[in-house]
């Protein structure tokens, strides 16, 4: 995460004494049960960075809250069904995604996943400070579209 971010979060903390990051995808980004996921490594990095910033080590998290959103076996489409729910409605600052992997699975095809991803990025830019968006890693065992 580039530097102006971190610094933008930090400016944020110190104005507002918050910020929250909500995390959307499918099970890459929920991994509840693998430790350590992405997710947790992100949220992580952010929080050690931000802290280091702030030169501040006794404040837990730093006002930092992240909120879990990944959805089992979620597609592009099931995502945009559940923006309300699953981001909007938390009023975050900062959404970080990384989706699309279960798109193939579903028969979604590349011309929709683009378009479904497309509508993604803008209703989330268009209500939400900033959107970080992150593809997802490919699988070694399946040849890409």
């Amino acid at each position: 995460m580039a530097n102006n971010r971190l610094e933008e979060i930090k400016n944020r903390l110190l104005s507002q004494k918050r910020f929250k990051i909500v995390f959307l995808g499918d099970s890459l980004v929920s991994a509840e049960a693998v430790h350590p996921n992405w997710r947790g490594i992100v949220e992580y990095v952010i929080k050690g960075r931000v802290g280091e910033m702030m030169n501040d080590w006794k404040t837990p998290d730093w006002g930092i809250k992240c909120i879990n959103s990944g959805l089992n076996g979620a597609t592009t489409k099931d995502l945009l069904e559940h923006l309300n729910i699953e981001v909007f409605d938390h009023k975050p600052e900062m959404v970080i995604c990384m989706i699309g992997s279960n798109d193939s699975y579903f028969n979604i095809s590349p011309s929709q996943h683009k378009k479904n991803v497309k509508e993604l990025i803008e209703k989330v830019s268009s209500k939400i400070p900033h959107l970080v968006f992150c593809t997802s890693t490919p699988d070694n065992n399946k040849k890409s579209r």
